[in-house]
């Protein structure tokens, strides 16, 4: 199922160059952001490089890029994550993962795109031309 999974789940390179960003625990976030997750210490949220100036931020980190994975079978594929991870890992690669319910959101640095897409694409998974929407 992990193999059928990997072939039939679509990766799509998101346009644009963004930054992962550590936020006070009570900051109120515009909806302009890509993704938010918070906790009891903190909340971390993505969002497009020329936004940063918008954030009184603590800490960023920014030149990532953004790959979207469609999952074709959410939950159904053990060792899904691990799979993505590994092959990345595999090329040197740092990675942070989002996840919502039907997909999976990697950033890696721009330098790291290429081997990253190399690496997904040589475990089977298709992928999108850059810029490319499915």
């Amino acid at each position: 199922m992990l193999q059928e999974t990997i072939e039939t789940s679509t990766i799509e390179v998101i346009e644009g160059s963004f930054a992962v960003i550590r936020l006070p625990v009570d900051v109120e976030i515009p909806f302009k952001a890509f993704g938010v997750t918070r906790d009891s210490t903190e909340t971390t949220a993505i969002v497009r490089d020329n936004q940063l100036r918008d954030f009184k931020f603590l800490e960023s980190h920014d030149g990532l890029r953004i790959l979207r994975i469609n999952v074709s079978a959410p939950f159904m594929a053990p060792g899904f994550l691990a799979a993505v991870c590994t092959a990345v890992a595999s090329k040197g690669v740092n990675v942070l993962v989002l996840s919502t319910f039907t997909r999976d959101y990697l950033l890696v640095s721009n330098e790291d795109l290429d081997p990253t897409l190399s690496a997904l694409r040589s475990i089977g998974f298709p992928i999108a031309p850059v810029g490319a929407s499915l």
